[in-house]
């Protein structure tokens, strides 16, 4: 199948890459299996789409070794999967409004700083007081939106069951409109079960009194009105390699 990619980790895909011995040169072995197939090294001028082709044919063929679970029978491949596993599977991907919410501050503190290199010419009218003052404008206003960070957050629903999927996309990585049904491969980070519930926006770098008031939020769940900003199991977050058509 000729794939379209709306989302492509690169540095993911070239260390999985490197992690199956295939993306730099390799000392003769006389292993089989999986160390024999990583003489098939990735040509250092392969597009990125060509390799992520030779990872899906290497990761097929030895799937037990990779943990590489391609999800066709959703009830039975699923049972399989654990931290730390691989999916590929096919869902109806959409952004929730919450994420959507916060999705336009990831690019306010790279605006901000261009405002801030045009106004220099202007610091020499303002008194010293004023000039002070605009700093800390600028410095306050750049922090605004670094704890959502650029990226975006989407869930996926497998058709005909209560599964669903969440990840976190860079923007960097992002190529195109995700929403829509799509494949996604991801590796699983977290997984919880049907009646447990996670909110699906979290602020990095949490101190610890802070994360043990996360903990004990999501042990009770959302707040009546609330439940469009979480998600409910059973659902797997993945720290997603690629998306495509």
């Amino acid at each position: 199948m000729l794939k379209n990619f709306l989302y492509l980790n690169e540095p993911m895909l070239d260390g999985f890459l490197s992690a199956l011995g295939t993306g730099s040169p390799k000392t003769p072995s006389t292993g089989s299996g999986l160390e024999q197939d990583s003489h098939e090294r990735t040509d250092g001028t392969a597009t990125p789409e060509a390799k992520f082709e030779q990872l899906l044919k290497l990761a097929r063929r030895h799937a037990k070794a990779t943990a590489w679970i391609d999800v066709t029978d959703v009830d039975a491949d699923l049972k399989e999967a654990h931290r730390g596993a691989i999916l590929e599977l096919e869902c109806e991907i959409f952004v929730p409004d919450a994420a959507k919410a916060f999705s336009p501050w990831a690019s306010f503190p790279q605006l901000m700083e261009q405002l801030e290199a045009y106004w220099p010419p202007f610091a020499g009218m303002m008194n010293p007081g004023a000039k002070r003052n605009m700093q800390e404008h600028f410095r306050a206003a750049k922090g605004m939106g670094a704890p959502f960070g650029s990226h975006l957050v989407f869930v996926g629903e497998l058709e005909g069951t209560d599964v669903r999927i969440a990840g976190k996309l860079l923007g960097t990585h992002l190529r195109g409109d995700i929403d829509g049904y799509a494949h996604v491969v991801g590796k699983v980070t977290t997984q919880w079960d049907a009646g447990r519930w996670k909110p699906l926006i979290s602020t990095p770098g949490m101190d610890p009194a802070a994360r043990e008031k996360r903990r004990e939020t999501e042990q009770n769940g959302p707040a009546p009105g609330q439940e469009q900003n979480w998600l409910e199991g059973p659902a797997f977050m993945l720290d997603v390699l690629a998306i495509y058509r």
